[in-house]
């Protein structure tokens, strides 16, 4: 009876070893913006990502891009204490402006999305990151708005594009009440036919599912 409770154990921990190696290695990096252009290298695997962090002056222009040899592999950039990503690669080319209003850190988050990283895919990318000079510009507090609004549209977009592509119907509308913040993500509500839907989105604008209310 000893020995099977040894030959057990060993089997549940070899187990636990196999599936924790399933899981995400993310890996987090700390930037330190010199003169001109920061170029980083790197490469994800799978459901990996790297976080690199960094800090912008106030009235600081930012523009970030990421080269990448998998059309599967984009970028977020996030700023500390906002729910939504600031820009989401995915909508505009892997390539984000980002003016900081006042001193904020920011995270620029490379990944593959969701069917590249469930086959294990791989990128080999480089992210190069512009800056310029600090300069006076709008209060924090617009800054915020028109980032949350800039989230809230592409949440929308994305929706609408995925019950189109779902139902075959390109004659998708938003109902009065449009979308609820969520998770991170939205709550995006839709009509189509008639018929009322509910989309939801991660924090990194993925549509996590669309179905009829």
């Amino acid at each position: 009876m000893q020995r099977m409770k040894q030959v057990l154990w060993v089997a549940l921990m070899a187990a636990g070893l196999a599936g924790a190696s399933a899981f995400a290695a993310d890996r987090t990096e700390r930037v330190t913006l010199g003169e001109g252009t920061t170029t980083l290298k790197g490469h994800v695997t799978g459901y990996d990502s790297v976080q690199y962090s960094l800090t912008a002056q106030p009235g600081q222009q930012l523009l970030i891009r990421l080269a990448t040899s998998n059309p599967s592999n984009y970028l977020n950039v996030e700023r500390s204490g906002m729910a939504e990503a600031v820009c989401q690669g995915a909508l505009t080319g892997n390539t984000c402006s980002v003016r900081a209003e006042t001193a904020a850190d920011y995270v620029v988050d490379v990944f593959l999305m969701r069917n590249a990283a469930r086959r294990g895919e791989q990128a080999e990318y480089t992210l190069s990151i512009e800056h310029g000079s600090a300069q006076p510009g709008p209060s924090a507090g617009a800054a915020r708005d028109a980032a949350a609004k800039e989230a809230a549209a592409a949440a929308v977009a994305a929706c609408k594009s995925a019950l189109a592509l779902k139902s075959g119907v390109n004659a998708v509308f938003v109902l009065p009440l449009s979308h609820v913040a969520a998770a991170g993500g939205y709550e995006v509500f839709l009509s189509l036919k008639g018929a009322q839907w509910l989309c939801t989105t991660d924090p990194r604008g993925n549509v996590n599912r669309v179905e009829q209310r």
